[in-house]
């Protein structure tokens, strides 16, 4: 049985909660919101702490990641592949992330070339 939140929740945290959930695991929105209402019922302040406005583990990962290589999507815009430890992550110039985190390099690259992305270092 799930446990009650007690916390009122804010609307614009949980739909930005929602968005980043969505985009960290490809769920349906409704999916997403749940987890997201989970999360600020732990922490009502977790996304804003953890992401900010989406530039905050784009900062983490490019302050502790290493760079991997650059790509240009199939939308044309250019992406550079981060690691960290064994994971990697794909962000634009921007600081968005594109596409879900993946558990190693060799996933990361299989991932763009699955997509179309060209290899532009």
């Amino acid at each position: 049985m799930r446990k009650r939140c007690r916390l009122k929740i804010d609307s614009r945290a949980l739909e930005r909660g929602a968005r980043v959930e969505k985009r960290e695991h490809g769920l349906s929105l409704k999916a997403s919101r749940k987890i997201a209402r989970d999360h600020l019922c732990e922490n009502p302040r977790y996304y804003g702490k953890r992401f900010g406005s989406f530039g905050g583990i784009w900062t983490e990962w490019k302050a502790k990641g290493e760079r991997w290589g650059k790509y240009r999507t199939d939308r044309g815009l250019i992406v550079t592949m981060y690691r960290k430890r064994q994971k990697v992550r794909f962000f634009t110039e921007a600081g968005r992330q594109i596409g879900p985190e993946q558990a190693n390099v060799g996933p990361g690259i299989a991932y763009a070339m699955v997509h179309g992305w060209q290899d532009i270092r």
